[in-house]
């Protein structure tokens, strides 16, 4: 389907329905799958739903009636809640290296070397490649 055929669907779809066909408390921005294309469905317009973008998101593969059944469910209802209030919280950048506090520092050496622990001991060829790229050097890091 054409972007522009699409475009046009998707504003039909979400102006007759402005509300999510899933949650029924959050505004429709996306025209979903009833049935997804990976299983088989159109870009039709029946079938093509109203949903907000955490339910679209939530909803992944499973036909309309899937989600509206796995909804109902307890498991379902703190799904949608988890995805809503992950996207209604602010977006946090991490903390460069150079403005980590000690506490965060430690964790993330602490978590290095915990990797570090449990890689498996290098072969004899990735040594040697390494030998042939910095040369041997002693446990202090200089050359021998």
């Amino acid at each position: 389907m054409s972007g522009t055929r699409w475009s046009a669907l998707r504003a039909i779809i979400l102006n007759d329905n402005p509300i999510c066909a899933y949650c029924k408390d959050e505004p429709a921005t996306e025209a979903d799958h009833d049935i997804p294309r990976a299983r088989g469905g159109s870009d039709e317009a029946a079938n093509l739903i109203p949903s907000c973008r955490p339910c679209n998101g939530l909803k992944g593969m499973r036909t309309a009636v899937e989600f509206r059944d796995y909804l109902a469910t307890s498991e379902g209802q703190a799904a949608v809640v988890a995805v809503k209030q992950r996207q209604a919280m602010p977006k946090s950048e991490p903390d460069p290296p150079h403005r980590m506090t000690p506490a965060k520092q430690q964790t993330a050496d602490d978590w290095i070397a915990e990797q570090l622990s449990m890689a498996p001991p290098p072969t004899r060829q990735q040594l040697a490649m390494l030998q042939r790229l910095f040369g041997d050097t002693d446990e202090q890091g200089d050359s021998a």
